[in-house]
């Protein structure tokens, strides 16, 4: 079944020797999900026209980054990118494409220790100094950090108004990802205030499972699609993270008008419901395995963004699935890239010759495989003639082998 195999059953996360963290089914799919949507949303605003807004400079913010590496049986390095490192790839990728354009990502990890391993990690990164983002790890907690990212970007003003000197007021666009790890509540407080903040499009991944507690008497009454056995099951201290969630107790409004052939999915989109002034309030499911169940809920203003982010969530959902056709996984990728690596190395291959040889069941596949392959230190790979240029030998990415930088 590939890159999801080891984790269909929901085991929980396991320490590896290197202090890394195994990644489970909902973590596989988010960094699936993140591992494009970092990529897709640079190139949106990299290319919009006609609004008033500055798309010369571009926010990337990871509010609960972690130290930028996960382990994971499926990845032939046994460990893939986090999210904070996969944010950076995608600014230097925006910044080779769109060389006029800045990059600003702030990653922000309360942990002082996991925050130092993750600036190791970026400072090895790959990237000319005229392709890697202005970046910042801030070693303290997403509230306290929160008006420092802000008074940053109020003051990213030295530039020229990409829509000319009409305009006075940059408005630049930001992407902000709140994963706390583990079961933590996420107080509504700590997040009102991106509400206001103009061009402001926010990711929040969800943990219903964990903030109610799905199992026993709870997991009984969603299969019976009732909703008051589901809240009397609540325990008092989870109705009250429940409360400090949503702000207040309108949780319990939810549950009750909520559908009952999919309690959790109603109650995740009253939560999305509680940023009102966002135009596009989605919720998207992760995979579910035991108690866990999780959604990553998306706000923006933006049709476009909206459209994009739900078909990337819907493709990735599928992956290892029957209805997957010829997408894969970043683990599959990877896989299929050390193959073709063995086969051509020190050759040089494009995309349709690739398709002919039946290295892939479609062009575009082959050309994800490439992009892989890339990232992964086993050649070059040119988007626009779509041709790749393997190496004699393979230059492994110092972020994810740190003590090689």
């Amino acid at each position: 079944m590939g890159g999801f195999d080891r984790f269909e059953l929901g085991d929980p996360p396991a320490a590896t020797p290197d202090g890394l963290l195994e990644t489970h089914v909902q973590t596989q799919q988010k960094l699936e999900v993140m591992l494009r949507y970092w990529e897709v949303w640079c190139s949106i605003m990299a290319q919009a026209t006609g609004f008033p807004f500055c798309v010369r400079c571009m926010w990337l913010i990871d509010g609960f980054a972690g130290a930028g590496l996960h382990a994971t049986n499926g990845h032939p390095d046994g460990r893939v990118a986090g999210t904070p490192v996969q944010a950076f790839r995608a600014a230097v990728n925006t910044k080779r494409r769109h060389p006029t354009v800045d990059v600003h990502l702030r990653a922000v990890d309360v942990d002082k220790r996991i925050a130092q391993e993750l600036e190791r990690r970026l400072v090895r990164a790959p990237g000319t100094a005229n392709t890697k983002p202005d970046w910042k790890v801030y070693a303290e907690s997403f509230r306290v950090a929160y008006p420092k990212i802000l008074e940053e970007m109020q003051a990213d003003t030295g530039h020229t108004h990409s829509t000319g000197p009409r305009e006075r007021v940059h408005d630049h666009r930001s992407l902000w990802l709140i994963d706390p790890f583990g079961v933590k509540d996420i107080p509504h407080a700590d997040l009102e205030p991106l509400e206001t903040l103009a061009g402001a499009e926010v990711i929040i991944n969800l943990d219903l499972g964990g903030l109610v507690r799905v199992k026993g008497a709870a997991e009984l009454a969603l299969d019976d699609g009732d909703p008051d056995a589901f809240q009397a099951a609540i325990k008092a201290a989870n109705a009250k993270r429940l409360d400090l969630t949503w702000g207040t107790a309108g949780w319990r409004e939810n549950l009750r008008r909520g559908d009952r052939t999919d309690l959790l999915r109603s109650l995740a989109q009253g939560y999305a419901d509680t940023f009102g002034r966002f135009k596009h309030r989605n919720v998207h499911p992760l995979r579910g395995s035991r108690s866990q169940r999780r959604y990553l809920v998306h706000l923006t203003h933006s049709d476009t963004a909206a459209n994009r982010f739900k078909g990337i969530c819907d493709s990735c959902y599928l992956i290892d699935t029957l209805y997957a056709g010829d997408t894969l996984s970043q683990n599959q990728r990877a896989m299929r890239a050390v193959q073709l690596f063995e086969r051509f190395r020190g050759t040089t291959t494009t995309v349709p010759e690739l398709y002919e040889l039946g290295m892939g069941a479609s062009r575009t596949q082959i050309a994800a495989v490439c992009q892989s392959a890339q990232a992964g230190g086993y050649g070059t790979f040119d988007a626009q003639t779509r041709t790749m240029t393997w190496r004699r030998e393979r230059e492994p990415d110092p972020v994810l082998f740190p003590d090689l930088g």
